[in-house]
């Protein structure tokens, strides 16, 4: 899940409450052991992404959203029959 990092709401034009989700966000999807992108999903309506049948291994999540900072997560374990869940928050970009 993919969530905006805000302590109060950002002024127009934005309208995005803090802690909002945020959609259409890029993912990408990178394999510790090779260090190439697996998969580049987007996030839905309510800032989730799913990717479904990924080698178990080490990965690193990325994410990009146009007005916010990109953000990571690295070392997310995928193991066989398990789901794991990252949420990762966007800072707004600093203009």
């Amino acid at each position: 899940m993919v969530k905006a990092a805000l302590r109060e709401p950002l002024p127009a034009p934005w309208s995005i409450p803090a802690g909002a989700s945020i959609s259409g966000a890029e993912v990408q999807i990178i394999s510790a052991s090779t260090e190439s992108v697996v998969r580049k999903i987007s996030t839905n309506a309510d800032g989730e992404f799913v990717v479904t049948l990924l080698p178990p291994g080490s990965y690193e999540v990325v994410v990009n959203k146009s007005g916010f900072g990109e953000a990571k997560a690295q070392g997310i374990e995928v193991r066989v029959t398990e789901t794991t869940r990252v949420t990762i928050t966007l800072k707004p970009a600093r203009f």
